[in-house]
């Protein structure tokens, strides 16, 4: 689970300040890298892999829309003095917070989604091995009937009694 901006650079290969372009360039690469039909073998772990990927790259473009292309944040200033109109550290923070605890929300409704496809797949896997042992039984008691009848048979032809 991606934490921060940073952590979702890392996830690409990139800086926190690289440009949207580099940003974009490291995730197609990567993308493309892990993409599971490539490695038909190791699905789980390249599928684990590429989700990640994707995940660092959704997180990085909801900050940047949230809170604003952070490798052109301090463009505005020149030695210190504002140019024009910006948002404010403070403004900056609000986004942050904001789009972080919206990022942990929906979060939190994945986790729940998945645990609760888990459960049914659980369940699933409960009742087909619950069905098997039901079909073993079944072929068991047939073969017995089987069995059974081919002695009965086999009795009534020698003349053997039973």
């Amino acid at each position: 689970m991606i934490r921060d901006y940073a952590q979702a650079c890392a996830v690409l290969g990139v800086s926190p300040d690289a440009s949207k372009e580099d940003i974009k360039k490291a995730y197609r690469s990567l993308s493309k890298q892990l993409h599971p039909d490539s490695h038909p073998a190791q699905t789980a772990m390249v599928k684990d892999a590429y989700l990640l990927v994707n995940e660092a790259y959704s997180y990085i473009e909801n900050y940047q829309a949230a809170a604003g292309d952070p490798s052109i944040q301090n463009t505005g200033r020149i030695m210190g003095s504002p140019l024009g109109s910006h948002v404010s550290a403070a403004e900056n923070a609000r986004k942050k917070q904001r789009f972080d605890a919206e990022y942990r929300r929906r979060q939190q409704k994945h986790k729940e989604e998945l645990k609760e496809e888990l459960k049914q797949r659980q369940e699933d896997l409960a009742r087909t091995k619950k069905e098997r042992e039901i079909l073993n039984e079944i072929r068991m008691i047939r073969l017995a009937q089987a069995i059974r009848l081919a002695m009965s048979g086999y009795g009534k032809n020698t003349g053997e009694a039973e």
